[in-house]
């Protein structure tokens, strides 16, 4: 018989008595005995210790004043005994711990086949050429499609194998450290009842290939959108519907130190939202768990998002908000990467406004943007995605190029100057040929990424590192005649357009 109240995920009338019971006779701790849906030990189910669900101090203390009340009656009491006696000598449960749990649940989690084995084995030698590519990319071997992900590592999914996503490692502690850090992912959530965050199940096998063997991970495909402009726009369509789970994931960010916050990392489901109108955010990397702070605020250094440059200005508003509550009641320090003295020993609490108020600056300027670049396609017209730029460009627009200040000038390659240097009418090629770039970059932007999505431009190469400074320039004046929106990131390796 459990001592801790027990919670039913849907009750019948039986046992929301037993529940009603159970809480009636508790007066402390705070914690609660779950049901855990499809998990059995030794043939009984499992009830997993987890932290009560939030309720303020004075609510509490007067629950706990008016129980006491009710005890001296006597009968009432020993009613609520009866019931609790007679349900569990008839009912048993094995209790564990949410880490428990947890193992228990990833030791029965997704099963790989034979079948899953060789038709990993016979696109492996095609697996193991892949490179970082900037989008989801496609390529046909041996009858089977394969869908290679954005990013460093090799992370794929088989068409053959519509329910796995693959994520070679580079070695076997590189995949073991995955695993356990979704492990220890599913064990906070667990504990906290963050149920709106959702970690894709997982396993991981060993492919023999060529002699030589490969650790790959296999994850659940949860249903999401690949392409991270769409997440972004998923994001701010969704609004409200996403504030609660935002919230749970600021109290895992704060208990966990996950740094990596991204759209592409935590996008949100494809799923229909809970009875309450909630959406789930899924959980896909947590690898990188340096600090609650980059977690929460971001790290430009680091290119780190950040949790708030995810949200909207009234969930940001929750996520200073319960960072301060979660950091305050379980007294975690803070700590930078770096540990700087700033940082160091001081009350998380009470540095987490100042470090918010220039970070949610920064997003609000961002989303004015946003709001300026929806403006934009409006008045031009842009409803698809994949309209051309079209502009002419006049014997001003050149004269315009070649105006350069002595500092632009000191800033310009030895290439940049031989660039201006020429002949008009050669110029005025360039930007022609520079505009037909722009455009069969534009058809060949992935469909499903959103309007913001499909009409950015990633320019770089030889031919552009040769001249980034004359690039950049002609890109101002395209912006200036209100053919393309702007510049949105540029360096002497590339430069980033939004049209």
């Amino acid at each position: 018989m459990s001592l801790t109240p027990i919670v039913f995920e849907k009750p019948d009338m039986t046992q929301n008595i037993v529940a009603f019971c159970d809480k009636y006779l508790n007066l402390v701790g705070n914690s609660e005995a779950h049901v855990v849906k499809n998990l059995k030990l030794d043939g009984l189910p499992v009830l997993e210790i987890r932290e009560a669900s939030d309720s303020s101090f004075l609510s509490q203390l007067i629950i706990t004043a008016l129980k006491v009340g009710t005890y001296m009656t006597v009968i009432l009491p020993a009613i609520a005994l009866i019931i609790k006696i007679a349900y569990y000598s008839t009912h048993q449960y094995k209790i564990l711990t949410s880490e428990e749990a947890s193992r228990l649940e990833i030791d029965n989690e997704i099963k790989v086949t034979t079948d899953h084995i060789n038709t990993l084995k016979n696109c492996f030698s095609k697996i193991l050429e892949k490179n970082s590519l900037d989008e989801v990319t496609v390529h046909n071997h041996n009858g089977y499609t394969i869908n290679y992900y954005k990013g460093r590592n090799t992370v794929f999914s088989i068409e053959g194998i519509p329910e796995f996503v693959f994520k070679l490692a580079k070695s076997s502690v590189e995949a073991k450290n995955r695993i356990n850090k979704m492990l220890e992912a599913r064990t906070v959530c667990r504990a906290n009842n963050l149920d709106l965050l959702r970690i894709p199940q997982a396993t991981m096998i060993q492919i023999t290939h060529e002699g030589t063997i490969y650790d790959v991970v296999i994850e659940e495909k949860l249903p999401l959108v690949p392409n991270e402009s769409k997440q972004e726009e998923l994001f701010q369509l969704r609004g409200a519907a996403l504030n609660k789970a935002f919230k749970q994931l600021t109290v895992f960010v704060c208990l966990t130190k996950n740094s990596d916050i991204e759209f592409r990392n935590e996008p949100t489901i494809l799923d229909k939202p809970d009875k309450n109108g909630n959406y789930p955010i899924a959980l896909v990397d947590l690898e990188e768990t340096y600090s609650a702070e980059w977690g929460l605020f971001g790290n430009k250094e680091y290119r780190r998002r950040g949790l708030i440059r995810l949200a909207n200005i009234a969930q940001t508003e929750i996520i200073v908000k319960t960072a301060m509550q979660i950091l305050r009641y379980k007294g975690i320090e803070l700590d930078s990467f770096y540990g700087d003295k700033y940082y160091r020993g001081l009350y998380p609490a009470s540095i987490i406004p100042k470090i918010a108020k220039y970070v949610i600056a920064e997003r609000e300027a961002e989303m004015e943007k946003n709001e300026a670049l929806e403006k934009f396609h409006k008045k031009k017209g842009i409803k698809h995605g994949k309209e051309h730029v079209e502009v002419r460009i006049t014997d001003d627009d050149i004269a315009s190029l070649q105006q350069l200040t002595p500092e632009e000038k000191k800033q310009m390659t030895k290439e940049d100057l031989q660039m201006f240097s020429r002949p008009a009418k050669k110029q005025k090629k360039l930007g022609i040929r520079f505009i037909k770039t722009i455009n069969e970059k534009i058809e060949s932007n992935p469909d499903e990424a959103s309007l913001k999505g499909k009409r950015i431009v990633k320019l770089k190469g030889e031919e552009y590192q040769q001249a980034p400074g004359f690039f950049q320039r002609f890109a101002q004046i395209l912006a200036t005649k209100g053919a393309i929106f702007g510049i949105i990131a540029r360096n002497k390796k590339g430069m980033n357009i939004q049209c």
